[in-house]
């Protein structure tokens, strides 16, 4: 039987560890609040990614670049809102892989 070495086995670890954050198996969940820089979080998010809103109103503009899964939480209070102003593109999904639920998107342009 072959046994690896110290510096064979940190190696061969630190593939695993790599290859597995690349395929997204080692994805985080945010929770996040009106008022978070959401454009932000999505371009900080690794690919696999969970981002889930509270509701309440996040104006701006976003560009989906990588696969994330974007969960609007309802409450008493409603649904998340991504609200555009009424110009431009409120989301847009540059990416496969992206899973959007739960979210009320408005105010394009």
């Amino acid at each position: 039987m072959i046994r690896p070495t110290g510096w064979e086995f940190r190696a061969l670890a630190t593939s695993i560890l790599w290859l597995a954050t690349a395929l997204g198996l080692l994805a985080s969940e945010h929770r996040l609040e009106p008022g978070v820089d959401l454009q932000s979080v999505i371009e900080s998010s690794a690919p696999g990614d969970v981002l889930r809103l509270a509701p309440g109103s996040y104006p701006g503009h976003y560009i989906v670049d990588r696969p994330l899964t974007i969960v609007g939480e309802a409450s008493s209070e409603g649904w998340p809102i991504l609200d555009g102003g009424g110009s431009g593109t409120v989301l847009q999904i540059k990416a496969p892989g992206v899973e959007i639920r739960g979210l009320v998107i408005r105010g394009s342009g």
